[in-house]
């Protein structure tokens, strides 16, 4: 598979607003509430997890036969087992949003079959049924975002397959679809749109 210079420029994007996050929830655990920090927590860097929830979801629907390897998984596991220990020395209590995304990165395949189940079960449960009591993100959060993603990249591929293919000739030779809208027939002119 190649690489989707978009989902990497998204990517790079999350990053640095994660990093700015945990920098800013350092600096108000540690030296109090400095002017103007709070604000850029509740407001500038809080779309950090839902863009990378967003691609996790895309990824899971391009590479549906295995959306997410164990190898994956296992080195996931890792890094949330480090990122759960700094957290604990850090004086963050709640659980950790890796170990959160590996419990629901087991339900990927499922996820990007049945994405319209996983974004009604999964916010349900992080409406109705909170385990963290708003400490963290709940797997529900995680499981609708990744499913929002795996219908994003189903538009995608649909939207990519319409304007890309080239437009069915009319008996006419003009190019022009016939459509139905109401019951009435409408000719419809697709153009195609090059790269």
């Amino acid at each position: 598979m190649t690489r989707m210079h978009r989902l990497d420029v998204l990517r790079g994007c999350a990053i640095l607003l994660m990093v700015l996050d945990h920098v800013l929830a350092v600096g108000l655990l540690h030296w109090g509430w400095l002017p103007g920090w709070h604000l850029l927590r509740v407001t500038v860097t809080r779309p950090a997890m839902p863009i990378f929830m967003l691609v996790a979801g895309y990824l899971w629907h391009v590479k549906a036969d295995n959306p997410f390897p164990w190898v994956r998984w296992v080195q996931l596991c890792g890094a949330a087992s480090v990122s759960a220990v700094v957290m604990h020395v850090l004086g963050f209590p709640q659980p950790d949003i890796l170990a959160v995304f590996a419990l629901v990165a087991l339900s990927a395949r499922l996820s990007a079959s049945y994405p319209l189940t996983s974004v009604v079960c999964g916010f349900s449960q992080a409406f109705y049924l909170p385990i963290f009591g708003g400490a963290t993100y709940e797997p529900g959060h995680i499981l609708g975002l990744c499913a929002v993603g795996v219908l994003w990249s189903r538009a995608d591929r649909a939207l990519s397959t319409v304007l890309l293919s080239p437009p069915p000739p009319d008996s006419d030779g003009s190019g022009a679809m016939e459509a139905r809208l109401n019951g009435q027939s409408r000719k419809i002119h697709v153009a195609r749109v090059s790269e």
